[in-house]
């Protein structure tokens, strides 16, 4: 709720800056963003895409504000006018850091009986590889060749795995692959009716 109050606000303000030019601007919101923008203006600015986002849209609104102490204040607030934020709700809403996800902390439970998968590509003319670990048996199954992606690479490890592992059980494959994720859960479909053929 926080992300979509900043970007509406960030997103406002700076569709009416042809309008407002150097004039004082008033923005208010359904929610109390003024204390937000205070106090996430230190946040850092690497980690998660998300998180670089949503800095630039705090830093740009502390910048338009009276609240900031950037010596870049002045010198933007001469070219757009200042931003005062007001809103009707009282400022006791707390702002909490949001909870990192297990995956993160990698205390997720990962299945003993896992593979590991990944890819790459690299170089002109461009050179695959594809491995597949199963930690518990320690068995590494590995490929590679020339003239395809990282992505194809990707996808022939976890085809590897699903080709080559024995018995009809159910498969617990790690990846850290968007390719791999999209392709075994939506693109597949499509590949299946096209005849596994892909048309470039």
């Amino acid at each position: 709720m926080v992300e979509k109050q900043l970007l509406a606000t960030y997103s406002a303000l700076q569709a009416v800056e042809p309008i407002t030019q150097i004039a004082e601007v008033i923005v208010k919101t359904t929610l109390p963003i003024q204390g937000w923008v205070k106090d996430l203006t230190h946040i850092p600015k690497t980690g998660v895409a998300q998180s670089q986002t949503v800095a630039r849209w705090v830093a740009y609104l502390s910048q338009r504000s009276r609240l900031s102490s950037s010596p870049l204040k002045e010198e933007l607030q001469k070219i757009l006018g200042p931003v005062t934020y007001h809103s009707e709700t009282p400022e006791e809403i707390v702002v909490t850091c949001p909870e990192k996800s297990p995956v993160q902390e990698g205390k997720y439970p990962i299945p003993e009986d896992a593979w590991y998968t990944d890819g790459s590509s690299r170089g002109n003319p461009s050179r695959w590889r594809a491995v597949a670990y199963h930690p518990s048996t320690e068995t590494i199954w590995f490929e590679e060749g020339d003239g395809q992606s990282s992505q194809w690479a990707e996808l022939r490890a976890v085809w590897m795995v699903i080709t080559q592992e024995p018995g009809n059980s159910a498969l617990n494959i790690c990846t850290d692959s968007w390719a791999v994720y999209r392709g075994l859960t939506l693109w597949i479909a499509q590949w299946a009716t096209q005849d596994w053929t892909i048309h470039a």
